[in-house]
């Protein structure tokens, strides 16, 4: 059985915040599947290794939507004969546009929504998964509004009978935010119907957050052992300052 994968982990970006943990997140998947899961793995992007001589994420190497959009046909509507399975691994900024029609977006590292250049479309994603030959689709996308590859009901009624399966893995809902690191500092974010539901809030910090709810708050796991600022202590019934 044949098995390739794209392992995309994209740390830098133009316009956005840079992220820290995507390429190294994308680098420890990268290896177990070819550790463990016999995969032929593409990484992006791809860099050398000095020291050892192997290719590895590069942490500091940017990817545009041109060389993703070509990486991604080329796992699942490759030139020749399609692999039994293909797995397509995201890591990044995930972006949702909301104008008449939501729609989310995998962030490249050039995206500017300001401009109109959101980035590689989940809805465009959706379609190629439902052209693919590839018989095992498995796509697992670790960003903020990733569960938006999930609205898939469109593509059912035309795979029945196929011998076709697919497997999704968000760490998100359409609607919702993802945390790279729920411990990080996430000052000036804006929150709004963002669902924290079983988030693990300990350690968190909540500092200058926009449209952020008590109610919000309530819903996750040791909302009270987070930080957050005076006033909206107050507001959860806390205490103004923290016990020290």
């Amino acid at each position: 059985m044949s098995r390739d994968a794209l392992v995309v982990g994209i740390n830098t970006y133009d316009r956005l915040k840079c992220l820290n943990a995507p390429a190294t997140d994308a680098e420890a998947i990268a290896q177990i599947l070819q550790q463990y899961g016999e995969f032929r793995v593409t990484r992006l992007p791809a860099v050398k290794d000095k020291e050892n001589e192997t290719i590895r994420i590069g942490k500091q190497t940017k990817v545009s939507l041109t060389q993703l959009e070509r990486a991604i046909v080329q796992l699942f509507k490759p030139d020749g004969k399609p692999p039994d399975t293909a797995l397509l691994y995201f890591s990044g900024h995930g972006l949702r546009k909301n104008l008449g029609i939501q729609e989310g977006y995998l962030a490249t590292s050039e995206v500017n929504p300001d401009a109109g250049n959101w980035g590689l479309s989940l809805q465009w994603l959706r379609r190629l998964l439902q052209e693919s030959e590839v018989r095992q689709q498995i796509v697992i996308l670790d960003c903020c509004y990733s569960g938006e590859v999930l609205n898939f009901a469109e593509a059912d009624p035309g795979d029945r009978g196929k011998g076709r399966d697919r497997c999704f893995i968000a760490a998100s809902r359409d609607f919702e935010v993802a945390f790279e690191d729920i411990n990080r500092l996430l000052s000036r974010t804006d929150l709004f119907n963002s669902d924290l539901s079983n988030t693990n809030l300990k350690n968190a910090v909540f500092i200058g957050i926009k449209n952020l709810t008590p109610e919000q708050v309530k819903a996750a796991k040791n909302w009270d052992k987070a930080k957050y600022d005076k006033d909206f202590r107050i507001k959860l019934g806390l205490p103004a300052q923290p016990a020290k």
